[in-house]
Order: structure tokens, then sequence, then C-alpha cells
């Protein structure tokens, strides 16, 4: 099974790419077509409100993996 993605990982990973939640947002959306994830979206899973499932969770990993 798949490690958790953390707060602090979703964190450290859109830090590392350089992007604002918004952008971090549109670019899991242009990686998973249909995808709808918003800035209210990363900003709950960066405060630990929810955390990321299904596709959008295996695009956080994709992105973590290489990156």
């Amino acid at each position: 099974m798949s490690e958790p993605i953390t707060p602090e990982s979703i964190i450290e990973l859109r830090r590392r790419l350089g992007l604002s939640q918004a952008a971090f947002a549109s670019l899991l959306n242009s990686i998973v077509p249909g995808l709808a994830v918003n800035t209210p979206t990363v900003s709950r899973w960066e405060h630990g409100k929810h955390h990321p499932q299904g596709t959008a969770a295996a695009a956080i990993r994709h992105l973590m993996a290489v990156t």
C-alpha cells in the first residue's frame, strides 16, 4: 500500500515546484483530464481538513516520484 499523502508533503511538493495553490491545482487538472481540483481544495489538503483521493492522489504521488 502507498504511503499516505500528508499536508506537509503536499506543501513541500508545491513549494519545490515553485507553484501557488492555484497553479498547483491547475497542474493537477492538466495531468488528469476531467479532474476538478481548485484552490480551496488544495488549501483544505494543506490544512489537513481533507485528503486527496483517487486520481488526485495518484497524480500527486506521480509528481512526488518524478520531482
